[in-house]
């Protein structure tokens, strides 16, 4: 007891349960104790450095997770860029643009099936000729919202 009342959170926390309950009215042979009051302030103060650590972890993990947001890759930026010079580019017309010689920094090469390009790093990477209509897509919504 002397120990827990010497500690000043515990002791204001006990105290403030006291005072709660006879602010409510409770009969003087109901309300708490002080060495209950203690007690109970004790193990809130232990609940709370554990809930206190629970915490800290959630935000370590949310701060971890926000590492890991998708960035719009090369092609994409690049097919924003026609998408803002003409609105109205259909899929055909962002085919024939995309193209080694007007995007030497970005495309790589143009085949049938795929498009090969360099990321922001300078990897190469690959996009199915078939995903330029949802790219083309995601473009114009983020161009109208702007």
């Amino acid at each position: 007891m002397e120990q827990r009342l010497g500690d000043v959170a515990i002791r204001e926390t006990a105290f403030a349960l006291i005072r709660s309950e006879h602010q409510r009215g409770v009969p003087l042979f109901h309300q708490i104790s002080v060495d209950l009051a203690l007690e109970q302030a004790a193990h809130a103060s232990d609940r709370f450095i554990k809930a206190s650590d629970s915490y800290e972890r959630f935000i370590k993990e949310r701060a971890r997770e926000a590492g890991k947001a998708k960035k719009t890759d090369a092609l994409q930026m690049a097919i924003e860029a026609l998408v803002r010079q003409d609105p109205r580019i259909t899929e055909p017309q962002l085919r024939t643009k995309l193209t080694r010689e007007q995007w030497p920094d970005v495309i790589e090469d143009v085949d049938d099936e795929v498009i090969a390009f360099k990321d922001r790093h300078g990897r190469g990477k690959e996009a199915k000729l078939s995903g330029l209509k949802d790219r083309l897509s995601r473009a114009r919504m983020k161009v109208r919202s702007r």
